[in-house]
């Protein structure tokens, strides 16, 4: 699904891909989640691995905690869903702000 961004906030929130606060709803969870080959993410047929559900469940932890997309350069603390994720890039190619992935 080319153009499908989650990197940016008014890409994502802005345009209701994720819903803060109701990971459930977020289109982009139920495209992690999905039975449909022809809309699961990222797709099947591409070089990028799936996403594990220990991964899944961080980022609805993220959505659901209010999807925060903070600017800053610290590290992120270790609770923070999204810093768990990108701990773990080095064995998974799949990142949220990734665009080539996504889109």
């Amino acid at each position: 699904m080319a153009g499908f961004r989650v990197d940016l906030r008014e890409h994502a929130v802005g345009r209701e891909k994720i819903i803060p606060g109701d990971p459930d709803e977020s289109l982009f969870i139920k495209k992690l989640i999905t039975g449909e080959n022809s809309e699961r993410m990222p797709p099947l047929k591409s070089d990028n691995p799936q996403l594990s559900n220990e991964q899944i469940e961080l980022l609805k932890r993220w959505i659901k905690e209010g999807a925060s997309y903070d600017t800053q350069e610290d590290e992120p603390e270790p609770d923070d869903a999204l810093g768990a994720i990108d701990r773990q890039r080095s064995s998974n190619s799949f990142s949220v702000a990734s665009t080539e992935t996504l889109g």
